[in-house]
């Protein structure tokens, strides 16, 4: 709990320091605006996390310790195999991790790029980022020649579902904004289209 703790805190401290720097080059260009912070500071949180979560290889466990569990399997390419395993089990954690993980990554991709980028394009590079979690951990383990993580299929499928639940919640939210103005400016309308009425009689 403590070593988890700390690990936060010196993510959080990465980030600020990271966000500081990026900040000090868009100075330097003369393009940064003050909007831009919170963007990018959210930005290289989430960033980390993920090199921390999917990424990092387990053979260092984050305090400079040689991991010595060498009995990691790291294949399994049995459709729903692992899935099921964890159901039968009701450990329900790691199967909602693995969606969870990826939830964010439309609404935060969409947030930070909307300005440069279509919905559509936004949302195609963001499925190939998460298409490519898998063969890029296969690749970390193939490179350390250590099975740091377990490239699962299941985790594609999971990985995947919570993707498109973090894209299709981003288009609801936005459609129900949209629908709340158009209904405030028709009330306005309305309401001026009255006054205007009463003022002439």
């Amino acid at each position: 709990m403590v070593e988890t703790g700390i690990s936060l805190i010196v993510v959080i401290v990465i980030s600020l320091f990271i966000t500081s720097l990026i900040c000090l080059i868009l100075k330097g260009l003369k393009r940064f605006e003050r909007n831009m912070i919170s963007k990018i500071f959210l930005c290289v949180l989430y960033l980390l996390s993920i090199y921390l979560l999917l990424f990092k290889p387990y053979i260092y466990n984050g305090f400079g310790r040689v991991s010595k569990d060498m009995s990691i399997t790291n294949l399994s390419l049995k459709p729903f195999s692992t899935i099921e395993m964890y159901l039968e089990n009701k450990n329900y954690i790691p199967l909602l991790g693995s969606v969870v993980v990826t939830i964010p990554i439309f609404p935060i991709a969409d947030w930070c790029l909307r300005n440069c980028l279509s919905k559509k394009k936004i949302f195609s590079l963001m499925l190939l980022f998460v298409c490519l979690i898998e063969p890029i951990q296969l690749a970390i383990n193939m490179i350390t020649a250590y099975p740091n993580k377990v490239v699962d299929i299941d985790d594609f499928f999971l990985n995947l579902i919570g993707y498109l639940f973090g894209f299709i919640t981003t288009i609801l939210i936005y459609r129900i904004k949209s629908n709340m103005c158009k209904k405030k400016q028709e009330h306005a309308t309305d309401t001026k289209s009255v006054s205007n009425r009463i003022y002439k009689n």
